[in-house]
């Protein structure tokens, strides 16, 4: 599979309540509780749970619905929405408005590596 390019802008953890397979992990304002929020990377990178590796997660539960394009293409443009979102919300925390400010997938380079 073609590895998922993250930027680390931690968007998808500060709204883990928007996917049912990770509301375990909500600390209850939509953040997920693994993710330290003064450093912005996971506190659990090397054994966070299978559906938080896009790699990993196509292969345990996405497989049988999408083929491997169709599903970084969705990912991909989770990614440009949640960043849209805190785009038009103009939001003050510099790593995340920085992040907001990258406005197609092409565009997405970084870290494959959020690890803390």
């Amino acid at each position: 599979m073609q590895k998922f390019k993250c930027d680390c802008c931690g968007l998808c953890c500060r709204h883990i309540d928007r996917s049912p397979l990770s509301k375990d992990l909500d600390s209850g304002d939509g953040v997920c509780k693994f993710l330290d929020t003064k450093k912005n990377l996971c506190k659990i990178y090397k054994n966070r749970p299978d559906f938080c590796n896009v790699e990993v997660g196509y292969k345990k539960y996405f497989s049988k619905l999408y083929t491997e394009e169709e599903y970084l293409n969705l990912n991909y443009e989770s990614c440009r929405k949640l960043k849209l979102e805190h785009q038009k919300e103009k939001v003050s925390a510099p790593y995340l408005y920085q992040a907001a400010q990258t406005p197609s997938t092409e565009t997405i380079q970084g870290p494959t590596a959020c690890k803390g």
